[in-house]
């Protein structure tokens, strides 16, 4: 069964009952609909300019290729935030893998937006576009998800992080955490068990 990075981690910090409606979500769905998914014109642009296909200001763009219209004052936010931390962040701009962590039969795909390379290494950035701050625990998790799944495909990046976008937030993983994979292990081990019933 395939989960993606946020569907675990939700599961991960929930108990009892929410749990259960997590599982049953999961279940539930059904293929990926574009017009589901609120961030995907903003997360388009951010992809092009990043890789080097967008050569052109990111508000306007965004606002250019925004499919819904009401989500313009969102999406402005969002963008003008995301900016003002893009243009710090050094490093080479590289087109960001894609990794799935195998564990106990769940593939949980673990795909970073950003990816710099740097004098340290390998940067990967997952980004958390809603304007609620990703509490430190779960952007922890979603770090080490991404951590596990680059070293089950032989690659070891120098530091991963969640940013928290319309906040300019950022939580930082400069190492993987074994007692944490350990955890996630464990948990993934019973979301495949729950699917598979």
């Amino acid at each position: 069964m395939k989960v993606d990075v946020k569907q675990f981690v939700d599961f991960v910090f929930k108990s009892g009952t929410p749990r259960l409606t997590v599982v049953k979500q999961i279940k539930k769905r059904t293929e990926y609909k574009v017009g589901e998914d609120y961030w995907k014109d903003l997360r388009d642009v951010i992809h092009d300019i990043h890789i080097g296909t967008g050569n052109y200001d990111l508000v306007p763009e965004v606002l250019r290729r925004l499919a819904v219209p009401d989500r313009k004052d969102n999406y402005t936010k969002a963008a003008r935030a995301f900016e003002r931390w893009y243009q710090k962040y050094e490093g080479y701009r590289i087109e960001p893998p894609k990794f799935t962590w195998v564990v106990s039969g769940l593939e949980v795909r673990a795909n970073p937006e950003l990816a710099f390379e740097g004098p340290d290494g390998l940067t990967l950035v997952k980004v958390n576009f809603n304007k609620d701050r990703l509490p430190k625990a779960r952007a922890l998790a979603w770090n080490e998800v991404i951590f596990a799944a680059t070293e089950q495909a032989g690659i070891t990046p120098a530091q991963v992080l969640t940013l928290n976008v319309q906040v300019s937030d950022t939580v930082l993983s400069v190492a993987s955490d074994p007692p944490l994979r350990r955890l996630l292990a464990l948990e993934a081990s019973t979301l495949a068990s729950l699917l598979n019933d």
